[in-house]
């Protein structure tokens, strides 16, 4: 595992939790189909984004789980802004001409050799930095380094 990666070899790696922002608005005005449409293409914007062998998976109906190995924060900001920006730039094309402009936040911890001791903890560490974010605010990144 990464964690027992990190703890042998000292390198430290980036658990970064993406969230669509208004997925329950996009979902209730358009649709599950629409929903999953979009969803795939916030998916496909990650993967154009991260290197060959980042991780990421959905993680709930509204987000996505990255795993960054031998990633620290300052590369974590790049990669998350882009991130954004890939997501944002480009309206999603809507079934009879209609655009969808889509943005999400992202929360992400740097995991070295301290704080976290377990992967729930690092899952419940990202969670709780994303909800931290007003429910109002789009487009946004937070992220905690271990002590």
């Amino acid at each position: 595992t990464e964690m027992s990666r990190c703890k042998r070899f000292k390198n430290p790696f980036i658990l970064a939790l993406l969230e669509l922002d208004h997925a329950a608005e996009i979902q209730a005005d358009y649709g599950l189909e629409i929903y999953n449409r979009v969803m795939a293409h916030v998916g496909l914007k990650i993967w154009a984004t991260v290197r060959a062998y980042d991780l990421i998976g959905r993680w709930a109906e509204d987000r996505f789980l990255l795993l960054l190995p031998e990633s620290l924060i300052s590369g974590a900001l790049v990669v998350t802004d882009r991130m954004q920006e890939n997501i944002s730039r480009v309206p999603l094309s809507l079934p009879e001409n209609g655009q969808l402009k889509l943005s999400a936040s992202i929360s992400f911890v740097q995991c070295g050799q301290k704080k976290y001791s377990t992967r729930e903890d690092i899952i419940e560490s990202v969670e709780t930095l994303l909800a931290k974010l007003d429910q109002e605010t789009s487009n946004k990144t937070v992220y905690s380094r271990d002590i």
